[in-house]
C-alpha cells in the first residue's frame, strides 16, 4: 500500500515501524494525543496531528479508538467485509527443530526472543529462495 499511495499516487508516506508501537499508537496520533500511552489523552493537538490517516489498524487499535473523549475519536471509514486473522505459519517440524537448538527459540511466538542477538532466520529458507518459486509471470515491478 505504501508503494501505491508514494510512487504511483505521488503521496507523502511514513510507516510507523509496529515492531515498537501497538496497533493503538496511530488511532492516538490522529487523535493529536502527544502522548499515545496516556489512555485519557489528556495532552492532545488536533491542528498538528502526527499522523493525519491510517490505512490498516488491526482489531485492537480499532477497539482503543471506542475509548476515546467523542471528540477526539477518528471516523473510521470502513471495515473489510472478510474475517481477518493475525497470525503466521510454521512447519511444527520447524517449530521443533528451532526447541531443540541452542538457543530454545520458539518460533511460533515471536516475542519470545530477540531477532537482534538471536538468529531464528536459520530456521527458514532465504527469501531469494522463495522467490525464485515464484513464477515470474506473477511478479509486477513496482516501477511497472
Amino acid at each position: 500500500v505504501s508503494i501505491i499511495l508514494k510512487e504511483y499516487m505521488g503521496y507523502s508516506v511514513e510507516l510507523l515501524n509496529n515492531a515498537g508501537y501497538s496497533s493503538s499508537y496511530p488511532i492516538w496520533y490522529m487523535a493529536g494525543c502527544v502522548d499515545p500511552d496516556d489512555a485519557t489523552c489528556a495532552v492532545h493537538d488536533l491542528s498538528h496531528p502526527k499522523v493525519l490517516t491510517s490505512v490498516e489498524t488491526w482489531q485492537y487499535g480499532k477497539d482503543k479508538a471506542g475509548t476515546l473523549p467523542v471528540d477526539l475519536r477518528p471516523t473510521l471509514v470502513q471495515v473489510y467485509d472478510y474475517p481477518t486473522y493475525t497470525g503466521f505459519y510454521v512447519w511444527e517440524d520447524t517449530v521443533n527443530e528451532a526447541a531443540d537448538g541452542d538457543d530454545h527459540l520458539a518460533l511460533d511466538y515471536f516475542k519470545s526472543y530477540d531477532a537482534r542477538k538471536q538468529q531464528p532466520y536459520v530456521y527458514f529458507d532465504p527469501w531469494r529462495k522463495m522467490l525464485d518459486l515464484v513464477p515470474s509471470d506473477y511478479i509486477v515491478r513496482c516501477s511497472d
